[in-house]
């Protein structure tokens, strides 16, 4: 206790230790300062970046749902294709009628379009 006395009786009489110990406390109060503000940076940063991450997750699997529901629409459209090539193959009278049919069928893909094949045939659009 003696030396807070002391130390408090110096820093009293001298205006050199007043000048020392305002500097002390500002640069504590700038200190205490840039580190909650430095804090609040950090956070809005890294809201930012979960901010992003969280539109990044949304539109990968908005995305992959467009992707899955584009397969299932190709998928339907080719399983319809194939069941009116099965009707017309087995309305089939002989087998030049089911390589017709099936010619027929398969040049209405796109991969085939362009086959020689198909674009000697050019069958009648449905």
């Amino acid at each position: 206790m003696a030396i807070f006395a002391t130390v408090f009786a110096f820093i009293k009489g001298s205006r050199l230790a007043q000048l020392g110990l305002l500097i002390v406390f500002v640069a504590i109060a700038t200190l205490a300062i840039s580190k909650c503000t430095g804090s609040n940076r950090k956070e809005a940063a890294q809201a930012r970046q979960t901010s992003a991450s969280g539109e990044a997750i949304a539109n990968a699997a908005k995305d992959a749902v467009e992707t899955v529901s584009g397969r299932s629409e190709a998928e339907l459209a080719i399983d319809a294709a194939v069941a009116e090539a099965k009707k017309d193959i087995g309305n089939a009278q002989s087998s030049a009628d089911i390589r017709v049919v099936v010619a027929r069928e398969l040049c209405r893909f796109k991969e085939y379009r362009d086959d020689p094949a198909c674009i000697v045939r050019q069958p009648a659009s449905r």
